[in-house]
């Protein structure tokens, strides 16, 4: 398993900027299978990619598919430099961070391949009323937390975005 980061894309005061989300080893390399798992999900059965025309459904075995616009050029920027040199989110105020999206990725057959999930406030357990087992007994859970998508939300790949859903995207 290649070692990857986990990034999130945060939109502070208009700005797409990439925030590396720190992890604990063993976390990251979970995430990492989360991710292969979710692409697999996601290519599976789609055998061509359509120049998306404005419908708002692929076909069964298509990936819709845009030029990158230059705004998301942040996510290949990101993985193309040292992950280190990437602000880390700040995790006692993760909710002001602007989190719209989560993503990961790896060179790939000489180009990135850069997996992306959709980011919404529902996921944030912070604003909810959580419980977290310790000790046989639950407790609320108030430590900032989130929850990862149980899809993604496109790929990035060859100077395109590649998606399902135009909702999604």
């Amino acid at each position: 398993m290649t070692p990857q980061n986990l990034f999130a894309a945060c939109r502070l005061d208009g700005v797409l900027q990439a925030k590396r989300v720190p992890l604990h080893p063993k976390v990251q390399n979970q995430v990492v299978e989360i991710f292969e798992e979710q692409e697999r999900r996601f290519r599976d059965g789609c055998t061509s990619e359509v120049s998306f025309d404005g419908r708002w459904r692929p076909d069964e075995d298509e990936l819709l598919t845009i030029p990158l616009p230059d705004e998301a050029r942040m996510f290949t920027e990101t993985l193309a430099v040292n992950a280190i040199s990437i602000d880390c989110l700040n995790t006692s105020a993760f909710a002001g961070e602007g989190v719209k999206a989560l993503f990961s990725g790896q060179p790939r057959y000489g180009g990135t391949t850069i997996l992306v999930q959709q980011f919404t406030a529902q996921q944030m357990l912070e604003r909810k009323f959580a419980f977290l087992q310790r000790q046989n007994t639950f407790q609320r859970l108030t430590e900032p937390a989130f929850t990862m998508a149980s899809d993604l939300a496109c790929i990035i790949e060859d100077g395109l975005i590649k998606f399902k859903s135009q909702q999604k995207l």
